[in-house]
């Protein structure tokens, strides 16, 4: 019922945050086996946070999400911090990468390289110049303080014109069996 475009954008904003981390223990009681282990799969997380992210912004059916992700499973004092991540990156595209309702694609992807688990949300937008401490930076300074729980790092990467990307790199606890597509 609020009029304030920004004070709905921060309710929509927090819902998801909300919604994310219902999404974790709904999952972790669904997995029988790694339930015992207290741990997430990696492809229903991403793969049901996707779906939820296009509900939330499906006044904005001109842009795209994909998401690809390895199967590979993380404990749930991980999975929480990933999400929130995830959360705010993909947000972020969608709020700021296409704007004036401009046509686009967002892409998330989780892969297992080596010793690191890699996951990028990368969109096709405007693109933004490179800011020091604007104080508009609340979004990176939370993907920052998930990165650390973690025990990872986030890097930030934009062109005006030639789209941007967020990537989370962070020590991988366990193999990957496979690769899916959502």
């Amino acid at each position: 019922r609020m009029k304030d475009d920004n004070a709905q954008s921060a309710l929509r904003q927090s819902r998801s945050r909300i919604v994310a981390l219902a999404l974790i223990h709904r999952l972790i009681y669904e997995q029988d086996a790694d339930s015992e282990r207290g741990e997430v799969a990696i492809e229903n997380l991403m793969g049901e946070l996707c779906k939820q992210l296009r509900s939330t912004n499906r006044d904005r059916r001109n842009i795209e999400l994909e998401c690809q992700t390895d199967s590979y499973s993380v404990p749930l004092d991980l999975a929480v911090p990933l999400a929130l991540f995830t959360v705010e990156a993909v947000t972020n595209s969608y709020r700021h990468a296409f704007p004036s309702g401009a046509k686009g694609k967002i892409e998330l992807s989780f892969r297992q390289v080596g010793k690191e688990a890699i996951l990028t949300v990368a969109d096709n937008g405007a693109g933004y110049k490179e800011r020091s401490n604007t104080g508009a930076e609340m979004g990176s300074e939370l993907m920052h303080a998930f990165a650390t729980q973690l025990d990872g790092s986030v890097a930030f990467a934009s062109k005006p014109g030639n789209g941007s990307s967020t990537r989370l790199t962070f020590p991988a606890t366990a193999q990957i069996t496979g690769r899916l597509q959502s």
